[in-house]
């Protein structure tokens, strides 16, 4: 079984002339080489027939569990074997302070006080496998707190969201969800 990545499932999520190779071209390429003995499973159909699911993490090159499941439905098919229901499975928390190997190669330096109102800086460097750096600042700008929260939604550090009554705001110019300083919560 040869597992695409999110680029191939969610390409049209990528930014216009991304550089992507075409994952399915190699994945044929290599099943075509496998000699006859080989069960060659492929789970692209079932991915990309789900692609409006999430089964990619957002700052992590993992799938998540509902991406594994389908292939795990893939594979047993292709064995005859009948594959447990999804909701068979018992799935847990086993970390809440990872936020993916995306965001882990990314430095952050600079501070935020979110309880002083106040201009802040925060600079996000990224540097690539050949040494070369680029380096992002971004102002941060706190604000008093007087906006009513009405929910807090979401099952989890990817998917939380906060509604914010419309009857609050004079203007939209400007909504600001502060978390933290978290990266990958920032740009969820």
């Amino acid at each position: 079984m040869l597992i695409p990545t999110a680029t191939e499932i969610l390409k049209d999520k990528l930014p216009k002339y991304a550089p992507v190779d075409n994952q399915l071209e190699y994945m044929k390429y290599i099943e075509g080489k496998l000699s006859s003995n080989v069960k060659y499973i492929n789970p692209y159909n079932a991915l990309i027939n789900n692609k409006d699911k999430y089964l990619y993490y957002r700052t992590d090159h993992h799938w998540t569990s509902k991406g594994a499941y389908l292939a795990y439905v893939e594979f047993c098919k292709s064995l005859g074997l009948e594959p447990k229901k999804e909701g068979d499975f018992q799935v847990e928390l086993v970390a809440n302070d990872f936020y993916g190997s995306l965001t882990s190669k990314i430095a952050v330096s600079g501070t935020i006080n979110t309880n002083k109102v106040g201009k802040y800086t925060l600079t996000y460097t990224v540097t690539d496998s050949d040494g070369n750096k680029v380096s992002i600042p971004r102002v941060i700008n706190v604000v008093a707190r007087n906006v009513q929260i009405n929910a807090l939604i979401g099952t989890d550090r990817y998917d939380t969201a906060v509604r914010l009554s419309k009857g609050q705001f004079t203007t939209a110019n400007t909504v600001m969800i502060a978390n933290g300083g978290a990266l990958a919560d920032g740009l969820a």
